[in-house]
């Protein structure tokens, strides 16, 4: 009925169901009215929700890729500290057997010269015991 006609005609139809007191057709009549007014709010509605979606979003994807980026950063940055880190035990392992190997060499002296500071201690008693005896 009343759908399809336009609005002059729809104000018609409703004089017309008036005079012929049809109730059931008058109230079909302002349902659809109140649909075409439903279909303009929704179409309101589409376009709040289409806003809401888009900043949601901004609000999502900024701060995410904020926090992408600190992540990749921080990520690089704890790959170069684990590659220093790695390169300094090797050197210290390396300066390790080095000092180990200086201080076998320098404990064969200290042990050569000990002997040898022994060696002149017992000539040097040896000599003062000739001494004594003279």
């Amino acid at each position: 009925g009343c759908r399809l006609r336009p609005p002059a005609a729809e104000n018609a139809c409703h004089q017309a169901e008036e005079e012929q007191g049809n109730v059931y057709k008058k109230e079909k009549c302002r349902g659809a009215r109140q649909r075409r007014a439903g279909e303009t709010m929704d179409a309101w509605s589409v376009v709040t929700v289409l806003i809401s979606i888009v900043g949601l979003i901004g609000t999502v994807a900024v701060p995410l890729t904020k926090n992408t980026r600190a992540m990749t950063r921080l990520n690089e940055q704890l790959n170069h500290l684990m590659y220093r880190i790695e390169r300094e035990e090797r050197d210290l392992q390396a300066f390790k057997q080095k000092s180990a190997l200086r201080h076998e060499k320098i404990f064969a002296q200290l042990e050569q010269c000990e002997s040898q500071l022994q060696a002149h201690e017992g000539r040097l008693k040896a000599l003062e015991e000739k001494e004594k005896r003279k």
